[in-house]
């Protein structure tokens, strides 16, 4: 991308990619926790339990996008980097 050219961006997420998410989600292969150890050993795992079931069954990544999607997104480039911007 040109570090002179600035162009709109809309964020739209393919369903193939959402639907590739909850198999994910679904097909999460589960270690163990050692008792007590909540979170000096890592993740808590009750907490990324429960964080998996919320978006599996209750975020809904399409209102998030419609209401990400109401600010105006750009994208360009700076010194070859991609970015990604709202004005």
């Amino acid at each position: 991308m040109q570090n002179d050219k600035i162009t709109p961006f809309t964020i739209n997420v393919a369903p193939e990619v959402l639907s590739d998410l909850q198999l994910r989600l679904k097909n999460t292969r589960w270690s163990y926790q050692m008792e007590g150890t909540g979170w000096d050993a890592g993740t808590d795992l009750n907490y990324l339990k429960r964080l998996i079931a919320y978006w599996q069954a209750d975020f809904d990544w399409r209102k998030r996008e419609t209401a990400l999607n109401q600010f105006h997104h750009f994208r360009t480039g700076v010194t070859g980097t991609g970015i990604h911007f709202i004005h």
